[in-house]
């Protein structure tokens, strides 16, 4: 429900205090409690539920979060709205006229023919003790109704635990049949998930499937041990070659260096010679 709307129903304005639109809930939904309207109450109801989920809009800014009350939880906030839930019974005796007409009018009740304070004090009373058999009807109601939602979300729980159980075993029949290791693995994990246990009917198919998974494991680890181990006579071939290279590059840059030694010792000798020679002429 909108601010606008629930200022309207409540006869407020959208920036009125707390305190204005409080009492202006607990004087309307005193007027069309449904408890005291047993003449019309399926127009009190409606209206009741209103003013509620008015209230609550007003207060939460425009959510409509309150609109998921049912009755029972909004004639029990009303209760405590109005102090009846939540406070001990006061001593009616102890209140003056004043309070005592306060305290009824809040609730909604005509004290017109109360002539004297002891007619204020039992009609307060009387309200009080109505209110609180109104407070347990609705707690009754209430709790019965949570263990209504509560069996409903077990029943639903089981439902869809029974299902996920049908479709886990399912998958696994397939993947025994097809003996597709990793559609098993998918399966026997959804088993689990779904806390199924296979008993003695199926202990064999899952036996099965275990198998599955296990030669499919047994498979890689090969493989990989295989894959290694091939990895590793690689990396050993090319070492080797690399070894092979390098001494062959070594014994090239060795001849190279004495082939040069031999040219420099031959030019050396040649000059030499030269040099006689010219020294004899």
């Amino acid at each position: 429900m909108k601010a606008k709307k629930a200022a309207q129903v409540l006869g407020v304005n959208e920036g009125d205090d707390e305190a204005t639109i409080t009492a202006a809930f607990r004087t309307r939904a005193a007027q069309w409690h449904p408890d005291r309207n047993e003449g019309n109450r399926d127009e009190a109801t409606r209206r009741f539920e209103e003013i509620n989920r008015a209230f609550r809009a007003l207060n939460q800014n425009g959510n409509t979060a309150g609109e998921a009350m049912d009755l029972s939880e909004m004639l029990l906030f009303f209760q405590f709205m109005m102090g009846g839930a939540s406070q001990p019974t006061e001593d009616a005796t102890a209140l003056s006229v004043s309070e005592l007409k306060k305290r009824l009018e809040e609730r909604g009740v005509d004290y017109a023919g109360c002539v004297e304070k002891s007619d204020l004090v039992e009609l307060l009373e009387r309200e009080t003790a109505e209110d609180q058999r109104r407070v347990a009807k609705a707690r009754r109601a209430a709790r019965k109704k949570a263990q209504q939602r509560r069996k409903k979300a077990r029943e639903k729980a089981e439902r869809n635990s029974s299902e996920e159980q049908d479709a886990a075993l399912v998958r696994v029949a397939d993947a025994v049949s097809s003996g597709d290791a990793a559609l098993a693995r998918s399966a026997l994990d959804e088993a689990e998930r779904a806390h199924l246990a296979p008993g003695d009917k199926y202990a064999r198919l899952f036996e099965h499937a275990r198998e599955l998974v296990r030669r499919a494991d047994e498979d890689e680890a090969r493989a990989r041990e295989a894959a290694a181990s091939e990895k590793a006579s690689r990396e050993k071939l090319e070492a080797k070659k690399e070894r092979r290279e390098a001494r062959r590059r070594a014994e090239e840059r060795a001849e190279a260096e004495a082939r040069r030694k031999k040219e420099l010792r031959e030019a050396a000798r040649k000059e030499k010679k030269q040099k006689r020679r010219e020294a004899r002429a």
